[in-house]
């Protein structure tokens, strides 16, 4: 199942949770604590960037953080951060942390994409496993409302090339127990990111007409995200996202179906509320 890159921000097949959500029902920890969550989810969505087809998949939530240094998987990180934490999943470091502005740096582990993923990937060119660095910007305009940037480039040089992602997210308390979560955002990539993802090489097996595209926004987002305390340690957390693939990878051969929604749905347990 694929995940989109805003926030996550590099997108393992674009998909992590969306934008920088705030740590549920929680004040922003002293810099000296430690602080870790543990779950899983269930969760439905394509089984990558265009795809026609679903899939239902579990996935492990995981995150431990210490001051500014964190580990976390990519759903695990967004329920870890805090407010205007825009931090990556993967290994992240809080670079500058002032009252409305927050700076953080990633590594974390593309995973790509094979043919196995869906048989409509059939002799189309493996996106390679790479590790993607990430560099992210955070700015709160009012209280719980972030609008951010981030940008992300494979250095291992695998030809997953740069990506870019623009949001804007607003968190709101329904009740004390309650928080509701709204990101509105977009995605691009540089051209070689592009052509990996929905290029089509020329005398492809794949039988699909060639297709080189150009660097540019390739999808917009909007992310729904609800998070209810069960207790002070026992969280419920809902994801549900529409996307839309743009321009040259919306019209890609490799694209079957541009529009797309995926939700998930898991239980989680953090040590401090």
């Amino acid at each position: 199942m694929v995940s989109c890159a805003l926030a996550s921000a590099g997108m393992s097949a674009f998909a992590d949770p969306l934008g920088p959500d705030a740590g549920p029902l929680a004040d922003k920890p002293s810099p000296d604590s430690w602080r870790y969550l543990i779950g899983a989810g269930l969760g439905v969505g394509p089984t990558y960037l265009g795809a026609s087809s679903t899939e239902l998949k579990f996935t492990p939530y995981w995150a431990i953080e210490s001051g500014r240094l964190r580990l976390s998987s990519g759903r695990g990180n967004a329920l870890l951060a805090f407010g205007r934490d825009v931090g990556g999943p993967g290994a992240s470091a809080l670079l500058v942390d002032r009252p409305r502005f927050s700076l953080s740096a990633s590594l974390r582990i593309d995973s790509g994409r094979s043919a196995g993923d869906d048989p409509a990937l059939i002799g189309l060119p493996e996106v390679r496993r790479t590790l993607r660095l990430r560099l992210a910007a955070g700015y709160e305009v009012a209280p719980r409302w972030v609008v951010g940037t981030a940008i992300s480039q494979d250095v291992l040089g695998r030809d997953g090339g740069g990506q870019f992602s623009a949001w804007t997210s607003v968190q709101q308390h329904l009740s004390p127990r309650t928080q509701v979560g709204v990101t509105l955002g977009v995605n691009g990539g540089d051209a070689r990111f592009m052509r990996s993802w929905f290029g089509v090489p020329v005398g492809s097996p794949s039988g699909l007409a060639a297709w080189s595209p150009g660097a540019g926004a390739y999808q917009t987002v909007l992310a729904f995200d609800l998070t209810r305390a069960l207790s002070p340690h026992w969280l419920l957390v809902g994801h549900a996202q529409w996307s839309r693939l743009e321009g040259e990878a919306r019209r890609s051969p490799v694209t079957q179906r541009p529009d797309a929604a995926q939700a998930s749905i898991g239980l989680v347990y953090r040590n401090r509320p």
